[in-house]
Formats: C-alpha cells, sequence, structure tokens
C-alpha cells in the first residue's frame, strides 16, 4: 500500500511539472523587419515663439506607418533650411505610435539662433515665401508585443 501512495506521488509530481513546464514555456513570437516610415512637410513652419537670441518654429510632419505592425516613432535628427539658410541641426523625441497603415501629424518643435540668420528665416517664414527642406533621420520601434523586431534608424530627405 505504500508504494502504491508513493507511486501516485511520483506521477502526481510528474503532471504538476510537466503543465507547469507547459505554462512557463513562451511561444517564441514572430519575428518582422520594420519597414522605414514616410514623411512628409504637412505643413509651412509656424513662429512659435521669439526671443532676444532666436526663435522657436513648429514642424507639422505628416508621418504614415506602412507596416502591418503599430510603431513608435521614438527620435528624430533633424536638419532644416529655409530659403537656403540653414537652421542648425535639431534634435526630437516625440515618442509617438502609430498603427499598422496610419497616418498622423507629429508636431516638433525647432529652436533656431539669430545668429545664424535666425531673423531673416523667422521673417521668411512669417511671410509666408519660404522654400523649406528637412533631412535627417528617423528612429522607429516595434509597438506590438506580438512580434518581435529590431528598431530601425532610417534618413528622410523632404524637398
Amino acid at each position: 500500500m505504500g508504494q502504491l501512495k508513493s507511486g501516485f506521488g511520483v506521477l502526481a509530481a510528474l503532471a504538476v511539472a510537466a503543465s507547469l513546464q507547459a505554462c512557463g514555456t513562451p511561444q517564441p513570437r514572430e519575428r518582422i523587419v520594420l519597414q522605414p516610415v514616410d514623411l512628409m512637410l504637412n505643413d509651412a513652419p509656424k513662429v512659435i515663439d521669439r526671443k532676444l537670441t532666436g526663435a522657436t518654429l513648429g514642424f507639422a510632419f505628416k508621418v504614415t506607418n506602412p507596416n502591418a505592425t503599430s510603431v513608435t516613432l521614438e527620435r528624430m535628427n533633424l536638419n532644416a533650411t529655409i530659403n537656403d539658410k540653414a537652421l542648425g541641426a535639431n534634435n526630437a523625441a516625440p515618442a509617438v505610435r502609430i498603427g499598422p497603415n496610419e497616418t498622423v501629424i507629429v508636431q516638433i518643435k525647432y529652436d533656431v539662433s539669430f545668429i545664424s540668420g535666425g531673423m531673416a528665416i523667422v521673417e521668411a517664414v512669417t511671410s509666408q515665401n519660404a522654400a523649406v527642406a528637412v533631412d535627417g533621420t528617423a528612429k522607429v520601434s516595434n509597438a506590438d508585443n506580438r512580434f518581435d523586431a529590431d528598431p530601425l534608424e532610417h534618413p528622410f530627405q523632404i524637398k
């Protein structure tokens, strides 16, 4: 009788271990490769703030996610020119989630120093007579836990 009880105990322990192992083993997620997001200027930049030493411009980017999964636009490194005058480099970390095949408007603040010709740029933006070009890099990452994907940092150019 003692051997029968210990036999059931061993079977019960094996059953519990097997069920825990089945539950504890995570299923591998499908691996995908992220495609670059598409960036365009939605509107001409606007003067948000003027100070003694510079100004802050607001850029509205139209960002389209061509992926079949949600992504997060983590970072943008920007170099802009207005009427062929360089504004200097700016970095932004919008942390915007964009659904699959979705387009969103992302507002970015861009600081301009008057030392680098900023006043002429502010006048061009204010008069609506501005030829704007922006280039740089955009970093996106997977925002959907169902998939496994490496972050993607890709160049873009808007003329």
